[in-house]
């Protein structure tokens, strides 16, 4: 049997990229990430090589932090939704209702970013490092209302209530930023995280705060 225009060039080209999206999974195992549902539901190629060089980078960085750690092809209907962490098992989830497309993602997060949703000189790939942002502040227990309190101290805003904080995160880091979490402030370190990693003119505030919670 052979299917008409599938010959031996597209099946060595099939077989090629097969093995280098294994070898992109083979690689996290190594860097001690597991993964999850990235075989039943294939993600895009080119996100899965970002998302490879995203955490293996950031393995070496935390050991601490990457170990144990899962990331899992996942599912929301809520397509605005990119991804979460459940801090109960571990996992960084990204849906796969948005993760399907390298262009259609990288355009979605761009218009967020304009609007200042997102921080500014920010693309898709903070998406990895803002999750990340959330493994750290679990596995350290970071009292992130406290740094928020010491940042508008430093800032000048004076004693702390939820209309300055949502002011200072708004024009110095991201509107995502100022999210109402429970605990307080959880959205503050990932989106620090993802300007410091994905900037290259991360801003002072992030620079401040990411110090403020130990990480020079």
């Amino acid at each position: 049997m052979q299917v008409q225009g599938f010959g031996h060039s597209q099946a060595s080209k099939a077989v090629y990229q097969n093995r280098k999206y294994q070898n992109l999974l083979a690689s996290l195992e190594s860097a001690g990430i597991h993964t999850v549902g990235f075989n039943r539901h294939p993600i895009d190629p080119r996100i899965l090589s970002e998302m490879e060089s995203a955490y293996t980078k950031l393995a070496e960085i935390y050991p601490k932090e990457t170990k144990g750690l899962i990331l899992r092809y996942g599912f929301s209907k809520d397509k605005d939704t990119f991804g979460w962490y459940d801090p109960s098992k571990g996992e960084i989830v990204f849906n796969r209702n948005v993760f399907g497309n390298m262009d259609a993602l990288a355009k979605s997060y761009a218009e967020s970013a304009a609007v200042n949703l997102f921080p500014k000189n920010t693309d898709w790939r903070a998406l990895f490092y803002h999750e990340f942002g959330h493994r750290f502040s679990y596995v350290n227990n970071i009292d992130n209302l406290a740094a928020v309190k010491a940042m508008e101290q430093k800032l000048g805003y004076g004693y702390h209530t939820a209309k300055k904080a949502q002011s200072m995160l708004e024009q110095r880091l991201s509107k995502y930023s100022a999210e109402i979490t429970k605990p307080q402030y959880q959205e503050v370190i990932a989106e620090c995280f993802c300007e410091w990693y994905n900037s290259s003119e991360p801003r002072d505030f992030c620079i401040s705060f990411l110090e403020e919670v130990g990480i020079k």
